[in-house]
């Protein structure tokens, strides 16, 4: 059995919506206890997934529209194997499913799969379609990509969780399910098992994957959420003032799994911004290989300067988002909301403090993830 916190990490972006609860968080104590016990189960479920025999599949519904596909209904695809995958681009644990996702649909199509990624958005900036869009042809997405940002789809199948997978054999019935990352062995077992039940062999051979490397057990710092829905993570003693912007000062000491933040930010509901001239910086002592930041900068670009341990990151700690410029810094070129690759570290797991500096108004930073 996976700790807590790493079954958290694994599940992904998992029962999120609680938390934006004033009560569960002022009992925050009690809750972690309790939902340590309940999680038990839905740490299995995110290991090993869950088999069902009996649920009817509900019909895709309230879609803004499609991309890769002419609109589709699981009434129309009744004969095949159906794969309803809920996802969001800038969620990394999706985006880790993703890989796989892309070699079932070429491994499998011509033997009756058909993959429907469902694209339900947590931020508001991922209700735009265009750049859904962008996001699927950037992750080489073939199979249809479903426009669901009123999210009455995922309403439909009272999901709470990205990602999250439904198999659905020939006759419209959810026979298994995955939650979050991981169990990919036996989710292509029983995509295997589904094809082959009209009597069709789909052959000896796997599909071929190239996934990214995580050791989910070695991550020790969850997501860290920098808008005031999850304010509980801000170190400063100052707190979150909410869109009335604040001036916040250099820590004198960090502590782990904390941000914190120097200079001047204004913070929303799911992100904080910087306000004015001079150096803004957001500091986090995290403890896993790679860091990730979800953050954009409406309407403009903005070059973002990150250290690692008080010094620029080299060829061999930078993320895919950052380039080592002539003078040595290393920085990340923020527009569109998306998640940015700050830190991919060759030489493994460890624990560091990251800093990220601007020196513009107009950043903003929601959440911190890691692999």
């Amino acid at each position: 059995m996976e700790t807590l916190s790493a079954w958290r990490h694994h599940v992904g972006r998992a029962a999120r919506s609680a938390w934006r609860s004033p009560t569960i968080r002022r009992y925050a104590p009690a809750t972690v206890v309790i939902l340590g016990i309940a999680a038990a189960p839905f740490a299995l479920i995110a290991l090993l997934g869950e088999s069902t025999t009996s649920s009817v599949a509900p019909e895709l519904a309230g879609l803004q529209g499609w991309i890769s596909s002419e609109p589709v209904t699981l009434a129309a695809l009744r004969g095949k194997v159906v794969i309803v995958d809920f996802w969001t681009y800038s969620c990394i644990n999706c985006l880790r499913t993703i890989p796989y996702l892309n070699a079932w649909d070429e491994r499998y199509r011509d033997d009756g799969l058909v993959i429907i990624g469902v694209h339900s958005p947590e931020f508001a900036f991922e209700r735009d379609p265009g750049r859904v869009e962008r996001a699927v042809r950037r992750l080489q997405i073939r199979y249809p990509v479903a426009i669901d940002s009123d999210k009455r789809t995922w309403r439909a199948y009272a999901n709470q969780y990205w990602p999250h997978k439904y198999l659905i054999d020939r006759g419209g019935n959810i026979r298994y399910e995955q939650i979050g990352e991981g169990g990919y062995r036996e989710t292509e077992q029983h995509i295997r098992e589904l094809l082959a039940e009209d009597g069709r062999d789909p052959g000896p051979a796997s599909a071929e994957v190239q996934p990214e490397a995580v050791d989910i057990k070695a991550i020790a710092t969850p997501e860290i959420y920098l808008g005031t829905y999850f304010g509980q993570f801000l170190g400063n003693p100052l707190g979150l003032r909410g869109m009335r912007a604040a001036v916040y000062d250099e820590p004198e000491t960090i502590e782990p799994n904390l941000f914190y933040l120097v200079g001047r930010w204004a913070a929303g509901e799911e992100a904080i911004a910087s306000v004015g001239s001079g150096d803004h910086k957001i500091i986090l002592r995290y403890t896993s290989r790679a860091v990730n930041l979800v953050a954009g900068a409406p309407g403009r670009e903005l070059d973002v300067e990150v250290l690692r341990d008080g010094r620029p990151l080299t060829v061999e700690t930078k993320g895919a988002d950052v380039v080592i410029d002539a003078r040595g810094r290393a920085v990340i070129r923020v527009g569109e909301e998306r998640l940015y690759r700050l830190i991919d570290d060759r030489a493994g797991y460890g624990t560091h403090t990251v800093t990220v500096i601007v020196d513009r108004p107009g950043l903003e930073a929601y959440t911190f993830t890691f692999g």
